[in-house]
């Protein structure tokens, strides 16, 4: 499930960034273990209910997690 791995990737991203000094901008995130279990537990349930229910909402949130993804490596290699 693509939107998953990538929301995975996300987590991955921003657990580096907020190691290396960076700051959440998400309150509802600011708490790391919060986010760990939110990314890796909760969206997976979310992510299957969209793709069989609502495919075009599904398509939508891929792309926003792929656009936030490409952000964060920007950051990493290029800035």
């Amino acid at each position: 499930m693509v939107a998953y791995l990538l929301s995975l990737a996300n987590l991955a991203f921003t657990l580096h960034a907020l190691s290396n000094g960076g700051v959440e901008l998400n309150p509802l995130m600011a708490c790391v273990p919060v986010q760990i279990v939110y990314k890796t537990v909760l969206l997976l349930p979310a992510f299957l209910f969209l793709r069989r229910h609502s495919p075009a909402s599904y398509r939508f949130v891929t792309a926003l997690f792929a656009a936030v993804d490409l952000y964060h490596i920007y950051f990493i290699f290029w800035r």
